[in-house]
């Protein structure tokens, strides 16, 4: 009799933890199901991108998502070519529509305008991460409310304050050499304030304007002895190539400032900017709302954060002594 009680109980036992884990087993599926982008058919994004140093932009978006539910290869499938030339962003911008991607993400501002060139019905999405004065150069009609199917992360023009900060790290100079691709509005749109900054503090702005690529690698030549500084403005496919830029103030002795941290890594002594990877999780937080259904023409522009970057490594190599309380001020400090 005591051993059948005993086996009565051990069944019961056992039924109730199957039923346990039977609730459970329906709590997380329930959990999956209500999650942000999951439960649903695949996702599909199409990354548009012309410098390879806008690609920093792809992980921080990646990584968004992933934050946001939308995780590789689960509920999300990206279409990415690579960097390709300025002249075939509208054909690779019409190939991501063939792919029927639900959104696009522009890294740049010519990848932005050719986007919105090819996308004429305004359907499809596009999000930028990020494009310097969106409204200034016509992506957009106002910060606040963007309009169309576009908006995305922008940053404030800090032209002026990097070169402040140049003369605080480098009083003596004078003349300040800046290039810059004649057809990205990236850096006209800031090269009038970066003048009357220049004009205010007594500096000289050398521009230097550039039309092809073939032009652009052979302009570190035309930096001279008679300059102090090279400036590189906003202009993705400038600073994609800040090296060459690097090696060319490395052989005079010049301190090379600029936009976003990929140029400081890449050797020069100072940046004032944005990181791509924190645009690209910026962007991600504004594409995961478009996906649950928000209207981007009502998403307002976000900006992006702004970092003091110095590279003390080059500050040796050039032996310019920076001040304690730059340093100390850096959020950035690349040794």
């Amino acid at each position: 009799m005591v051993i059948m009680e005993s086996i009565s109980f051990g069944r019961y036992s056992r039924d109730k933890a199957n039923a346990v884990i039977f609730a459970v087993c329906c709590l997380w599926v329930l959990l999956l199901l209500i999650s942000p982008g999951c439960g649903r058919e695949k996702v599909r994004i199409g990354i548009l991108n012309h410098a390879v140093m806008a690609e920093g932009s792809i992980t921080g978006f990646k990584d968004g998502m992933a934050g946001a539910g939308y995780k590789e290869p689960q509920n999300i499938e990206y279409f990415y070519q690579g960097v390709v030339s300025i002249s075939e962003l509208e054909k690779a911008a019409r190939e991501l529509l063939n792919q029927k991607v639900d959104l696009i993400l522009t890294l740049t501002m010519p990848a932005t305008v050719a986007a919105q060139k090819v996308v004429k019905d305004g359907r499809t999405p596009i999000v930028f991460a990020p494009n310097s004065d969106p409204v200034g150069a016509g992506l957009v009609a106002s910060l606040e409310r963007p309009g169309g199917n576009t908006t995305g992360v922008s940053f404030w023009l800090q032209e002026g304050k990097r070169l402040e900060w140049l003369l605080k790290v480098q009083p003596d100079i004078q003349r300040v050499w800046v290039p810059y691709m004649v057809w990205d509005k990236s850096p006209r749109v800031a090269l009038d304030k970066l003048k009357q900054t220049a004009k205010e503090l007594g500096l000289f702005i050398v521009e230097h304007p550039l039309l092809t690529r073939e032009e652009l690698l052979n302009s570190p030549q035309a930096v001279d002895q008679s300059m102090d500084a090279i400036f590189l403005p906003a202009d993705a496919l400038v600073c994609s190539n800040a090296q060459i830029f690097v090696k060319r103030a490395d052989e005079l002795g010049l301190p090379v400032s600029a936009p976003n941290l990929y140029g400081v890594k890449k050797g020069a002594l100072i940046g004032y900017g944005f990181t791509q990877y924190q645009c690209g999780r910026q962007g991600a937080r504004l594409a995961a709302m478009i996906l649950e259904g928000e209207d981007p023409g009502e998403l307002p522009v976000e900006m992006s954060e702004i970092f003091l970057m110095i590279n003390l490594t080059k500050a040796r190599e050039l032996k310019i002594s920076l001040p304690k309380h730059i340093v100390k001020q850096a959020d950035i400090v690349v040794r």
